[in-house]
Order: structure tokens, then sequence, then C-alpha cells
């Protein structure tokens, strides 16, 4: 586990092995970046940022059974400008990333392997979510949700690819100005 407080932290975790764990919390100004790398069975990272602007994170997670958990905002006063991504390879993944109370923030969600699950939320304005399930994958399931609504700024963009497999489901629901492709 490791925890920072301040500004422009970096944090860089790398495990080999079978049931890692992965824990980063970073209470700061601005400019944190976390990477994690986990390759083995039954990974789980966890990632808090909660701060200001120009976060950080990137998660790469190679075995069955990962788990991946990224929040990134604050209330009230925002969190804007942060990036998350997240590729997970292997079966039965599962995917959270958070960006709440910020504008400009950009969430992008890799899974290649099948009866993966993501979920993408974002609240402010003019965020981007961006979710790829791999081709030939069954049985994947993919959550979208933003929400500008009490926002001036104009809406958000969501994307979500899932590929030529069967049995996935793809959901996206934005509330207020929005638009989806």
């Amino acid at each position: 586990s490791i925890d920072q407080t301040g500004s422009s932290h970096f944090a860089d975790t790398d495990q080999s092995g079978e049931t890692n764990y992965s824990r980063v919390t970073q209470n700061l100004g601005q400019g944190g970046v976390v990477n994690t790398l986990q390759t083995g069975n039954n990974n789980r990272s966890a990632v808090d940022q909660l701060g200001s602007t120009f976060n950080g994170a990137d998660i790469y997670q190679k075995g069955s059974n990962n788990a991946s958990y990224v929040l990134q905002g604050t209330a009230p006063g925002g969190a804007n400008f942060n990036s998350a991504y997240v590729t997970q390879e292997g079966d039965g993944n599962k995917s959270y990333i958070g960006q709440t109370h910020g504008d400009n923030n950009v969430a992008i969600a890799d899974q290649f392997g099948y009866e993966s699950t993501s979920y993408i939320i974002q609240m402010g304005s003019s965020n981007k979510a961006t979710l790829t399930q791999n081709t030939s994958a069954q049985n994947n399931e993919s959550f979208i949700l933003q929400d500008n609504r009490g926002y001036i700024s104009a809406g958000h963009e969501a994307s979500v690819t899932q590929g030529g497999g069967s049995n996935n489901i793809a959901t996206v629901t934005q509330l207020g100005q929005a638009q989806a492709s």
C-alpha cells in the first residue's frame, strides 16, 4: 500500500506472481501519476487520486480474474484534466473507473478475454469514455454513465466497441448535454 500527500507524486508498482494486490492513494493538489503492472493470476489493483488536476493512472493486468478500481475526483470543487487507462488480458476481468466531479477527463478501458465487465462513471462536463472488449469475445458487459446535469459546459463523448462474439451487453447512459458514437 502506498499513501502520498501533496503535489506531483509518482507511484510505480510492478508485481509478478499469484494473488497480487496493489493499493495507491494520492491525496494531492495536482500532477499525480500511478503506473501499475501486474502479471499472474487473481490480480487486484486499487487507485484513489483525490485531488485537483492533471492526475493520471495507467493499469495493466495480465492473468485471470483481474480486478481494477480507479477513482479520480473530489467533491466539492472538482478534478479536471485527469486520465485513467486500464488494460486487462485474461478471462473474467472486472474494471471500474470513476471520475467524479470534474471536467475534461478521459477514461479508457481495454479488456481482452471472455466474461469481462467494465464500468465507467463520469460526472462533470466535456468528459470522454472509450471502452473496448476484444474481437470474438463472449458474455462481456460494459456500462458507461456520463452526467453533466448542473454543469455549464458542453456534453460528453462515449464509445463502446465489442468484438464479433455473442451474448455481449453494452449500455451507455448520458444525462444532460451529450453525444454518443
